[in-house]
């Protein structure tokens, strides 16, 4: 389905079509329409339906404005104007009244634009906003509660901005938020509470931070969250029980960090539960007496059959109080599966890999494998019958050929 402000042409290269205007009878012409594309040189008479300098709008209700002369909303845009896209601009504030009479917005992006404030009332205007994207930005700080307004509000992208903390009360009231983009600023340290109340969230993003800590609950409230994006910041690791209360997370990016190890989880979250774990850290996992049994710091069983004593040194080292130990050899490659574990050392790497666990898929893969094993003997079974039969048809014409008949 195409979206409305996939519509807009690229500013700077407005749709140029024929004259539209057509005179039907001997009256004197007082309005020209102004097609599904406007500028404001197209519209003098009707603004309700036009556009304002410096913008493109459609039909539709999609407003797209672009330049450097645009210091705040523009005011005159079509009543019905739905989407307003702001980019490259010189607004640097958002004013009390700059989204003001503009009932039927729900989708504002201001984007580019150097913007370094937001006034604390300044979202009290559109209480009905459906999306606020105020990327690659200068806010370093956001007053608390500024977004409190926006009770329906599902998209907030404040990615690329220069901020280094969130007050804790910041998303306060935003109970139907489901998509919230953090990343590419510079935030160090989140309070645990940041998040208390974005029950609705599926998808977070807190990448390209500089992120050294996370609080062990700081997740804890996201019960509905289904991607999570923690990659390219400076965790050295992560807190025990930090993921436990994350049922339904289906993708989690931990990848450029500097974590070591994954933690012990409860029983209602396994790593291998995701479908998409992307990471390139390095992780040890936890040993056990001589280093004869080793299990991932996650659900998965321990696992002795394949493992012996003489496969690994013994470890002198005493495992830390963040359940730390000492490096599996020297790296140790983690791939996707629940249960059944399976390892092999090749050129000072350790491949560990995973079988899925369902009953009835186990089965299948048995009765595959016994079925294999009954076709390859009954094949070698065969041949040997073949050669004896055609062992015993050569000697019958050797002796063919030595008693020719008279």
């Amino acid at each position: 389905m195409q979206r409305p402000e996939d519509d807009l042409p690229p500013v700077g290269e407005p749709e140029v079509k024929r004259n539209q205007i057509t005179v039907t009878s001997p009256r004197v012409v007082t309005e020209a329409p102004c097609g599904p594309y406007s500028s404001s040189s197209h519209c003098h008479t009707s603004p309700a339906t036009c556009c304002a300098p410096s913008c493109l709008c459609n039909f539709k209700g999609a407003v797209k404005c672009v330049g450097d002369a645009i210091t705040d909303i523009p005011q005159n845009l079509p009543v019905h104007t739905y989407l307003l896209q702001l980019n490259g601009t010189q607004m640097n504030i958002i004013n009390e009244q700059s989204l003001a009479d503009k009932d039927l917005l729900l989708r504002f992006s201001l984007t580019y634009s150097h913007l370094h404030a937001i006034h604390p009332n300044a979202f009290h205007v559109a209480p009905q906003l459906k999306s606020v994207k105020l990327s690659s930005n200068d806010l370093s700080t956001i007053s608390a509660r500024v977004f409190s307004p926006l009770a329906t509000l599902e998209q907030l992208h404040l990615d690329g901005n220069q901020m280094e903390t969130i007050a804790p009360d910041m998303f306060e009231g935003l109970v139907s938020l489901l998509d919230l983009d953090l990343s590419r600023n510079k935030l160090t340290s989140p309070a645990s509470d940041v998040f208390d109340g974005l029950t609705k969230l599926t998808f977070l993003n807190l990448g390209r931070n500089s992120i050294n800590k996370l609080p062990p609950t700081i997740f804890h409230s996201l019960t509905n969250l289904l991607r999570l994006m923690i990659y390219n910041n400076e965790l050295e690791e992560l807190e025990a029980g930090i993921f436990d209360k994350l049922v339904n997370l289906v993708e989690l990016r931990i990848h450029h960090n500097q974590i070591t190890f994954l933690p012990p989880q409860d029983e209602e979250f396994s790593f291998c539960d995701a479908k998409i774990l992307k990471s390139r850290n390095f992780f040890t996992t936890q040993t056990r007496g001589v280093a004869s049994t080793t299990t991932m710091p996650t659900t998965l069983p321990t696992t002795t059959s394949t493992i012996t004593n003489e496969e690994f040194p013994p470890n002198t080292e005493k495992p830390s109080s963040h359940y730390k130990s000492a490096n599996f050899y020297d790296t140790l490659v983690i791939e996707e599966g629940p249960e059944f574990v399976h390892h092999n050392l090749h050129k000072g790497w350790v491949y560990v890999w995973f079988l899925p666990s369902d009953a009835a898929l186990t089965g299948l893969l048995m009765f595959c494998y016994i079925l294999l094993v009954a076709a390859g003997l009954f094949l070698i079974f065969a041949a040997m019958f073949c050669m004896y039969r055609l062992n015993k048809s050569m000697d019958k014409l050797k002796a063919e050929c030595a008693h020719p008949p008279e």
